[in-house]
């Protein structure tokens, strides 16, 4: 028969056993473990009351014994004895438990169970048959139990019980991280004022021994609407402040100041973020950004611009002890943009305080913020800007870019030095620009000692290129065996050539229709050079084992083993859900680059400046820099490779 449940039960029993289940590990809340002026520990001395040790009694038993006995004689005084044999199997449960004979607690709760299924005494049957099967050292059995009556327990005030015990099994297992979830659980549908100080205890002091800290701030998403999201909140604070992460620390209390408005702490905890900004704001040390981040060129500036933000998250997880910000100013203009260019810079240095500058990507603007930046006396890196000629005579202007010149000495250096190759041909776009770098390649290639034997061009929309395979000096089979009718129709017919190496310059549409057309022509067994246009896996699709002999380089290789590559690459995935390429590498490294100078002790524009003046050895995604050159760093490209259709990193090579 289904008896009417009382909640006596739950009214009188409710705050011994919470007692129980915390007061082994309630304690004081100590976060002030030491005086420390630099950080605001004292701030959190308002916790100290409200989370000490509880003063209740911790002998369950008696307390249980004494009221569940009230509770049973008022039940019997309610109902016919005769039709109440569950509490009297309860009753008898209990007294076999207060005399530690556990082993018959847990035979009678059985019975219990098994007659009366309906009975309104389940569910405290089923908690007190946990709790004897944790006496004996049976967790397994404990957790069965405990999970059965938190899915079965209708009363919040008894499933918090449950759900407090669950915690405390867990926390004599070890499983911080389960039993700190069970114990917000348990937080979370209690109604009762005392027990939610026991709760709201336990909760921030387990937090500071959870770790990773990842797993802290899961818990306090997951609670952020619950009882428990402000107490975790105030877990990381303090977890943030203990280990010198200020900024963190800020965040976090700004975060409880817009989410917990009408919580007790409000006002402690908004005097707190006051007191971390003020620390901040005078060990704070501002760095500019200037990038067109809408508009035209608004996408190159946001990709440089997030590898900048990745290499700041990269410099405070190493030293959190280091107070950096960026101060951001979007440079793109549709109107006048060289007052408005000139505008925002000079805004930038008034008002910020900035101890460097980082932009801009194009040769214009590069000359209006370069000339205020010399004039300031403010450092500039330059993280692009490949056209923008440098002024070897400017002391406070750098440059971290990857131009075709740099590529071009790059790819011949170790086609001479290191291929012995000394004669060249030269297929490139008929445009202007391509000319000019003509001229330059011509100029790079007699310093090194070698020389262009063929120089072809193609029109810009050209498809077709058998033109230039015959001014490369290429012949069909045809027109091979007509000129050579003596050859052997089984030997491997291969054009009469002058040149080892062709460095074809194009983007990598062209590049995939031009390499086929080479051995078509019987151009056979040359060395194919080119720079970071060849860097994309289509060209490999397309033109399969025809370019097993072609090398070439660039700034930046995304698939590179190298650990700062590969954690680079993985942090910006996890951000973006794509891979970085060379703005994003560049914007990195050159924010990482005044990081460097900071982390090294120099904190104002004059030391930071000097720091890049004299750089000797700096390792960054982009490769080894090992010193500057005309304002230019200095440093190594990837010499790449295709492999069975797959791009492969050769070598670190320097112009």
């Amino acid at each position: 028969m289904k008896y009417k449940k009382t909640p006596l039960i739950t009214n009188l029993i409710l705050p011994s056993i919470i007692c129980f289940v915390l007061i082994s590990c309630s304690q004081n809340i100590n976060f002030i473990t030491k005086d420390e002026k630099k950080t605001p520990r004292k701030a959190l001395s308002f916790l100290d009351e409200e989370f000490k040790g509880t003063t209740f009694s911790t002998d369950f038993e008696t307390i249980n014994s004494s009221r569940q006995n009230r509770i049973l004689s008022k039940k019997f005084n309610n109902n016919n004895q005769k039709n109440r044999e569950d509490l009297i199997l309860f009753k008898k449960a209990k007294t076999s438990f207060q005399k530690k004979d556990f082993k018959n607690s847990i035979k009678t709760l059985q019975s219990l169970e098994k007659k009366f299924p309906d009975s309104n005494v389940l569910n405290d049957s089923r908690l007190q048959l946990a709790l004897a099967y944790f006496k004996i050292g049976n967790k397994t059995k404990a957790h069965m139990k405990l999970e059965e009556n938190i899915k079965k327990e209708q009363i919040p005030e008894q499933r918090a019980i449950s759900l407090s015990f669950q915690g405390r099994i867990y926390e004599s297992e070890k499983k911080l991280y389960k039993a700190l979830s069970s114990y917000a659980k348990a937080f979370s549908v209690s109604g009762n004022v005392k027990e939610d100080k026991l709760l709201s205890s336990k909760i921030i002091n387990l937090s500071k021994k959870i770790d990773p800290q990842h797993k802290l701030v899961f818990l306090t998403n997951t609670f952020r609407e619950k009882n428990a999201g402000p107490y975790f909140r105030i877990a990381l604070i303090k977890r943030s402040i203990q280990n010198n992460k200020l900024k963190t620390a800020l965040a976090s209390t700004r975060i409880f100041i817009e989410e917990y408005p009408k919580h007790k702490f409000f006002n402690q905890i908004s005097s707190l973020e006051k007191k971390i900004r003020n620390i901040l704001s005078k060990k704070l040390l501002k760095v500019g950004v200037l990038l067109p981040l809408s508009g035209k060129n608004g996408q190159e500036g946001e990709k440089v611009y997030r590898g900048i933000q990745i290499a700041l998250s990269h410099l405070l997880e190493k030293r959190p002890d280091l107070q950096v910000e960026f101060s951001v100013r979007n440079i793109a203009s549709s109107e006048n943009p060289s007052m408005h260019i000139q505008k925002k810079t000079n805004e930038l240095i008034n008002n910020s305080n900035v101890v460097a500058l980082i932009g801009p990507l194009f040769r214009s603007t590069a000359n209006i913020i370069s000339a205020i930046s010399e004039k300031r006396k403010i450092p500039l890196v330059i993280p692009y800007a490949p056209n923008f000629k440098m002024d070897k005579n400017k002391n406070w202007i750098f440059r971290n870019t990857l131009n075709n010149e740099m590529q071009n000495r790059a790819i011949f250096n170790f086609a001479i030095k290191r291929l012995k190759l000394r004669r060249f041909a030269l297929v490139h776009a008929r445009n202007e620009y391509q000319f000019l770098l003509k001229k330059k390649y011509q100029n790079i290639l007699s310093k090194l000692g070698g020389v262009f034997t063929k120089i072809v061009s193609f029109p810009i929309n050209a498809n077709d290129f058998r033109p230039q395979m015959l001014s490369l000096g290429g012949l069909s089979d045809f027109q091979l065996r007509t000129k050579f009718p003596r050859l052997s129709r089984k030997r491997k017919f291969k054009a009469p050539v002058n040149f080892e190496a062709i460095l074809i310059s194009a983007k990598a549409k062209k590049i995939i229709l031009i390499v086929p057309e080479l051995p078509f022509y019987n151009i056979k067994e040359i060395v194919l050079l080119g720079d970071r246009n060849w860097n994309n896996p289509d060209i490999a699709k397309h033109t399969g084992s025809y370019i097993k002999n072609a090398f070439f380089v660039d700034g930046f290789f995304d698939s590179s083993k190298e650990d700062l590559v590969r954690r680079f690459v993985t942090d910006y995935e996890k951000l973006y859900r794509k891979k970085p390429g060379l703005l994003e590498a560049l914007g990195y490294d050159s924010a990482k680059l005044i990081f460097s100078a900071i982390s090294n002790g120099n904190r104002d524009k004059q030391k930071i400046q000097k720091y890049l003046r004299n750089l000797e050895d700096f390792q960054g995604v982009t490769g080894r820099i090992k010193g500057i050159k005309n304002n230019d760093f200095v440093r190594e490209l990837y010499l790449l490779k295709f492999r069975k259709g797959i791009i492969h990193k050769v070598d670190m090579i320097f112009p």
